[in-house]
């Protein structure tokens, strides 16, 4: 429990970064709600999808609107799209200075931050396609094991019908998350060595993961699980108390709920993250042998 202590306090340090990614995240889905709004807004309070919207949020009164306007459904796709683009490109400029505060540690989180994230922006662009069709094929993989799962191994209707099918993308998300181990090998790699080949760079994360991949997908999970576990019994209570409130109440407060799992979500990563950090920087000593501080954790 030494990485994780360690990691929980390296997350603390810089702890100012966790609501400043979300405040990116925040700003990024209302400037696509935005658009998405005024599109459907004109008229929209005197129609009769606007009465179904204020008194239920949804999604096949949602789907109905969009067909019922001309060229909503076009503008809803590029907006999608644009703000897809958008978040990507600035995670991966963002992940240039993450990487490298989490692995260098305070002296580095000021001056160096925006420097590092311009530095890091390309590599991080040539990590993340690398790792897509990575992805892609973990899937593949791992539908075909989880279908090998029957559809009705815990009951043929409602709720043992749907633990079925929950444990099938367990299975899948299983096999995922080996991709984001290596994904996190990868940037840590180049953000402790930026000079290195690609080569090279691929050759040090697979050594990473081959020594310590294993704790790595535990932390993960340790990290994680709780998050889904708190995650489900917000939604399960949700519906009982949304589903009390009349008109837009029940989806603001809904809105709400869902943003402040998108704030825990964001922490959970970022404390994966900074756990990471740590584990690498004593996994390869020799890489930071000017440190000001030499950390034990084994």
């Amino acid at each position: 429990m030494a990485t994780v202590a360690a990691g929980w306090a390296n997350f603390r340090e810089h702890g100012r970064l966790w609501p400043a990614l979300y405040a990116v995240k925040l700003i990024l889905s209302l400037l696509f709600t935005a658009p998405v709004w005024l599109v459907f807004g004109y008229g929209l309070e005197h129609s009769r999808a606007g009465t179904l919207i204020e008194q239920s949020w949804s999604l096949d009164v949602i789907v109905e609107m969009i067909a019922a306007r001309d060229g909503a459904a076009v503008a809803f796709l590029v907006t999608l799209g644009s703000f897809v683009v958008a978040g990507f490109l600035i995670r991966q400029f963002l992940n240039g200075g993450l990487y490298a505060v989490y692995l260098k540690g305070a002296d580095d989180r000021r001056e160096g931050f925006w420097r590092d994230s311009g530095a890091g922006f390309f590599s991080h662009l040539a990590i993340s396609g690398v790792m897509l069709p990575v992805y892609l094929v973990l899937v593949f993989v791992g539908h075909a094991v989880s279908a090998v799962v029957p559809g009705r191994l815990f009951g043929y209707f409602g709720s043992e019908y749907l633990a079925s099918s929950g444990l099938r993308l367990v299975i899948v998300g299983a096999f995922v998350l080996l991709g984001v181990v290596f994904s996190e090998a990868l940037r840590y790699r180049r953000a402790a060595c930026p000079g290195e080949p690609f080569g090279a760079l691929v050759s040090g994360a697979v050594d990473f993961v081959r020594s310590r991949g294993v704790r790595m997908y535990g932390y993960y999970l340790l990290f994680f699980v709780p998050f889904v576990i708190v995650w489900l019994a917000m939604e399960a209570g949700s519906l009982g108390v949304t589903g009390g409130l009349p008109g837009l109440g029940g989806v603001l407060l809904e809105a709400v709920l869902f943003q402040i799992s998108a704030f825990v979500r964001t922490g959970q990563s970022l404390l994966f993250t900074a756990t990471i950090g740590r584990l690498f920087r004593v996994t390869y000593p020799d890489l930071f042998a000017s440190a000001q501080m030499e950390l034990s954790l084994d």
